[in-house]
C-alpha cells in the first residue's frame, strides 16, 4: 500500500501532502473501501455513461458531500471526463443521506456521491453506476491511523494498538451483517 511507503494518492491526497513531514501513518485503520456514483435499484440507468440521455431523471442533479473532499474531487473529474450535462451539488454526507432517504421514500430517481461502508447501504437498495472510464476511483481504497512523529516515543503502547487496530467493513457500515441486498 502507496501511503504506508509516502506514496499519497486520491482521497485526501492534497490534505496529507500539506502535513506529511509532520505525520507517520501507523497502520490501516479500515478497508478495502469502495466509491462511486449511487442510485436506488429501481433507477434502470446501469452506467454513467448513459447519465447524458437520461439526464432529465435527474433534475436536482448529483448530490454530493463536502466540497474539497477526495470524493467530491473524483465526481468532479467523472463529470468532465463524461462531459455529463447535470450538476454537481456540494453539501455534506448528512443533506446527501436525507436527500436519498427522501427521494427513495418517494421511489424517485436520484444519484449521491457515496462510499462503501457507509450505514445507508445497509438500509436501502441501492448500487453504484458502472464507470467504464474508472474516474471514481481506480482501485480500492485504505483508512490509515496516522500520528504525529513523535506519538510511538511518547506512546508506546497506543502506537502498537493502532499498528494493529482494523476496523471491520461491516462494523464501519454499522451494523454485523451484510444486509445491503435485503428488504430496506
Amino acid at each position: 500500500m502507496g501511503p504506508l511507503k509516502g506514496d499519497y494518492q486520491g482521497g485526501q491526497a492534497d490534505y496529507v501532502k500539506k502535513v506529511a513531514d509532520f505525520i507517520k501513518l501507523a497502520g490501516v485503520s479500515e478497508g478495502p473501501m469502495t466509491q462511486g456514483l449511487a442510485v436506488p435499484e429501481y433507477v434502470d440507468i446501469k452506467s454513467i455513461a448513459e447519465l447524458n440521455d437520461h439526464a432529465d431523471q435527474f433534475p436536482s442533479g448529483i448530490i454530493g458531500i463536502d466540497a474539497g473532499s477526495g470524493l467530491m474531487q473524483a465526481a468532479d473529474a467523472t463529470v468532465k471526463a463524461y462531459a455529463l450535462k447535470l450538476y454537481l451539488v456540494p453539501g455534506s454526507q448528512a443533506a446527501m443521506e436525507a436527500a436519498f432517504r427522501r427521494a427513495y421514500s418517494r421511489n424517485e430517481a436520484i444519484m449521491v456521491t457515496t462510499w462503501e461502508p457507509l450505514p445507508m447501504w445497509s438500509k436501502f437498495k441501492m448500487r453504484y453506476l458502472e464507470d467504464p472510464k474508472r474516474t471514481m476511483m481506480a482501485e480500492p481504497y485504505y483508512c490509515f491511523h496516522v500520528t504525529t512523529k513523535d506519538f510511538e516515543s511518547n506512546f508506546p503502547r497506543a502506537q502498537a494498538f493502532l499498528t494493529k487496530f482494523r476496523i471491520p467493513n461491516d462494523v464501519s457500515e454499522g451494523h454485523g451483517l451484510d444486509r445491503r441486498r435485503h428488504e430496506a
